[in-house]
């Protein structure tokens, strides 16, 4: 009785051997109807396919009309490409599949109008790319996929109305891009997300009113790029990023007015560009901001009347500023620019705003002219300027007082405060250390009993 045991536990090992089982490390092509309809006679017990599948032609439509034969399939090792199967219009046959291990694609497949067949799927190592699928009018059939280890494309799908389908998909181990879904109108279906590895670039979606969906995305490794989103009147949606390692580039969006979604961004780790956006009328949401680590430009925003939002940037983290063709922009002397001026790491292009801001010679003088004096004739100056280190002012006295000798920044900040004491007329003279303020422009100001004078410096 116990030989009998063995021998049927054996048996049914055997059988199971048999039906799930790894095979074809050089991968396969499936190029027509009869490939799919014969793949499990011709590799019997065949549930993972070890290599790279294609299931239709690289040049011209194929004639599959159904995955019916492939659904035994629990695994595809490599990757799968699903291309050019006008006729192909529902993926059921995939049923049992859970895995793809490299890119899948779904690509011009002209009748396939959602993603059913896939349920079983729950991971892809690689890429997702579904594009240009004309008559894709959502996601569904992907509600059981949560992680995707590459990048997430959806591009050029003309019918596609919403992402419904990828409610539980939680990471991104790449970059986001949706381009080029002219009828899609919202991606509230993104709700679950919480991770993008890499980049999120949002563009050419001319019915996407709102960016909601992604709110709980806190950081982008990569660059944030929204672009001819044509539709979007704010980035509300975004509200939770705080940092975007590469280049924020918000450009050429018709209807926005308003960059409120952008609040809580403190750090840029790349270029800064907000380009072309006709409607824009304020910056005020990148206040923030305190480190771009490139190139801050702001061109071509008929609307903007002034830089206010970017003001505590700090100064040394810009390379290059271009702000130029911004025709209704006349107040660029905001603190950050200021600072740059006086100490430029890179470029300046500053033409062709309105005035006040038509070039970079009138900004200084905007810059330059924030305090005024105040009563005080005595004598007052300032050695060495520019300065680094240490500077000396001197200071004719008209008798015993005290002096007081604040250093503020363009706002009026107060930076520093020193406080001395002369006994007699005559002339004094008095050393500050200001090795430890940041490069910009700053005003000293002498404060006494008489009244109050002033004179720039630019700490180097």
């Amino acid at each position: 009785m116990k030989n009998l045991t063995i021998l049927i536990l054996a048996s049914l090992l055997i059988q199971l051997t048999a039906f799930s089982q790894s095979c074809l490390p050089e991968g396969i092509d499936f190029e027509t109807q009869n490939d799919i309809d014969n793949f499990q006679a011709n590799y019997p017990g065949c549930t993972e396919i070890e290599g790279n599948v294609t299931i239709g032609k690289f040049m011209t439509p194929s004639n599959i009309t159904n995955l019916n034969g492939l659904n035994v399939l629990i695994s595809v090792w490599g990757f799968l490409d699903i291309r050019l199967n006008d006729n192909l219009a529902s993926l059921s046959g995939l049923d049992n599949l859970i895995s793809v291990g490299g890119l899948f694609s779904i690509y011009n497949n002209q009748a396939l109008t959602n993603c059913t067949g896939l349920e079983a799927l729950t991971q892809v190592g690689g890429l997702i790319y579904i594009a240009y699928n004309d008559g894709l009018v959502d996601l569904t059939g992907l509600e059981n996929l949560n992680t995707v280890g590459g990048n997430f494309v959806l591009r050029q799908n003309e019918a596609l109305t919403s992402l419904m389908g990828i409610e539980n998909l939680t990471t991104i181990g790449g970059g986001l891009e949706i381009r080029g879904n002219d009828l899609l109108t919202n991606i509230l279906d993104l709700d679950g997300l919480t991770t993008i590895g890499d980049h999120l670039w949002i563009a050419g979606n001319d019915e996407l009113g709102s960016l909601q969906g992604l709110e709980g995305v806190t950081t982008l490794p990569g660059y944030l790029d929204v672009g001819y989103a044509n539709a979007l009147e704010d980035l509300t949606g975004l509200g939770n990023i705080t940092a975007v390692n590469g280049y924020l580039d918000i450009h050429d969006n018709e209807m926005l007015s308003s960059l409120a979604g952008l609040e809580n961004i403190a750090e840029v780790g790349d270029n800064l560009s907000i380009h072309a956006n006709s409607s824009l009328t304020s910056l005020i949401a990148l206040s923030s901001l305190t480190s771009i680590n490139g190139q801050l430009i702001v061109s071509e925003n008929p609307l903007i009347v002034s830089l206010a939002g970017l003001d505590n940037i700090e100064a040394s983290t810009i390379t290059n500023l271009w702000v130029h063709d911004n025709i209704s922009l006349s107040t660029c002397d905001i603190e950050s620019v200021c600072n740059y001026l006086a100490a430029p790491a890179g470029a300046i292009y500053i033409v062709n705003n309105a005035s006040g801001c038509a070039n970079a010679d009138e900004v200084e003088e905007a810059c330059f002219t924030s305090i005024q004096d105040v009563g005080l004739s005595a004598g007052f100056s300032i050695s060495p300027n520019p300065v680094s280190d240490f500077i000396k002012f001197h200071y004719q006295a008209k008798g015993a007082g005290a002096v007081i000798f604040l250093i503020v920044n363009i706002t009026g900040t107060e930076i520093k405060e020193m406080q001395f004491a002369t006994r007699k007329p005559g002339n004094y003279e008095f050393k500050v250390d200001v090795s430890e303020i940041s490069a910009g422009i700053y005003f000293c100001v002498l404060k006494t009993n008489e009244g109050m004078q002033t004179r720039k410096i630019v700490r180097l």
